[in-house]
């Protein structure tokens, strides 16, 4: 009985040990890889599961962040964006884990603003619609790419290619980037040792 008691014990510690990358959730099932934007992608379910995951707030080192972001021809300042990073994706090894992909932000573009050179909202260089949109990460080799996923029911989901970077081959960090005035980038904690910036 005790041997069976420390088999159990132990199966249980290992369960409960599990890496972090478990604990963050992978998207409802049907979703498509970042590259698919048609019907067939089941915007409604990934909605309500974005809107079911814990993102951090500004309250701590890693959370939220904020910068007024740049347009250019001619440069000018574009509307403010904020990023908010889902609870434990830093703490991922892999994007991937078997899922087509990963929810990784939700992100806010000022609704307020409009661009008075072309009179549109949101912020066009990197196809982020005004208000509330989610960031779903896919990766394949050494390859990464975005659905971004709008709130708005109007806005279709759409699609970029994103730009890599570890840690420790960059600096300033991603949030510092992000954080400066005037910023040209939108900047998500990506995996353990890494961020991604949305590609123009």
């Amino acid at each position: 009985m005790r041997a069976h008691g420390w088999i159990a014990g132990v199966a249980a510690a290992l369960f409960v040990a599990a890496p972090v990358a478990a604990q963050v959730p992978g998207p409802p099932p049907g979703v498509k890889s970042c590259t698919e934007t048609g019907s067939t992608q089941p915007r409604q379910a990934l909605l309500g599961f974005a809107n079911s995951l814990t993102v951090r707030d500004t309250t701590h080192e890693g959370g939220a962040h904020y910068a007024n972001l740049t347009l250019s021809n001619p440069r000018r300042i574009g509307p403010q964006g904020i990023v908010w990073p889902v609870e434990n994706i830093n703490k991922m090894a892999y994007l991937s884990e078997g899922r087509p992909g990963t929810i990784v932000a939700k992100v806010w573009i000022d609704p307020s603003f409009t661009d008075p050179q072309t009179g549109k909202k949101g912020y066009e260089p990197l196809g982020l619609p005004a208000g509330v949109s989610y960031i779903m990460m896919c990766e394949n080799d050494s390859t990464y790419s975005a659905l971004i996923i709008p709130e708005d029911a109007n806005e279709p989901l759409r699609t970029k290619s994103v730009s890599f970077y570890r840690i420790d081959e960059q600096f300033p960090t991603a949030r510092a980037r992000f954080k400066a005035a005037h910023s040209e980038t939108i900047c998500l904690t990506c995996k353990l040792y890494g961020w991604c910036e949305i590609d123009e």
